[in-house]
């Protein structure tokens, strides 16, 4: 019954499908289809269209195996430095994501790095708390620390 209201539907014998009353069942998808078909639906195909990916990266670094969580740039923009969720840290070049230096130890997802301000020092910190300060030019750490958390205010 119709009273006007939007949500108030009509239906037509015409669109009810039959269940065959023996056994219960809804008759298989095919019969469904033929039926559909005859009452003037179609069935739409799946026509994927083809997405073409432009890439305008110049480099592309992939030394990660999991989800990358953060990268800091140098201040000269030569070098980047980035942290991830396989518990690794890298320095790398930016021209060609050449590896400069693998930062080691960390033994939690490695969440913040950074640089400092004249770019001689890069700074990783994981989510266990450790960080460590690594020389940007002797490629070497120069001091570890464990704290018991690590918060970044931004």
């Amino acid at each position: 019954m119709e009273d006007g209201s939007p949500d108030s539907e009509v239906i037509f014998e015409e669109d009810v499908w039959e269940i065959d009353d023996e056994d219960g069942e809804i008759p298989p998808e095919d019969d469904l289809q033929e039926e559909m078909e005859g009452m003037g639906f179609e069935e739409e195909e799946d026509e994927e269209e083809e997405m073409v990916t432009r890439n305008d990266a110049a480099a592309v670094f992939k030394g990660h195996t999991g989800s990358v969580f953060c990268v800091s740039l140098h201040p000269d923009g030569a070098l980047a430095c980035s942290g991830g969720e396989d518990d690794r840290a890298f320095l790398w070049r930016t021209d060609d994501a050449s590896v400069t230096m693998e930062c080691k130890g960390h033994k939690d997802s490695v969440t913040c790095t950074g640089f400092s301000h004249d770019g001689k020092y890069a700074a990783t910190g994981d989510m266990g708390g450790g960080v460590r300060v690594w020389s940007v030019e002797e490629r070497q750490p120069v001091c570890v620390l464990e704290s018991s958390d690590i918060e970044v205010h931004t």
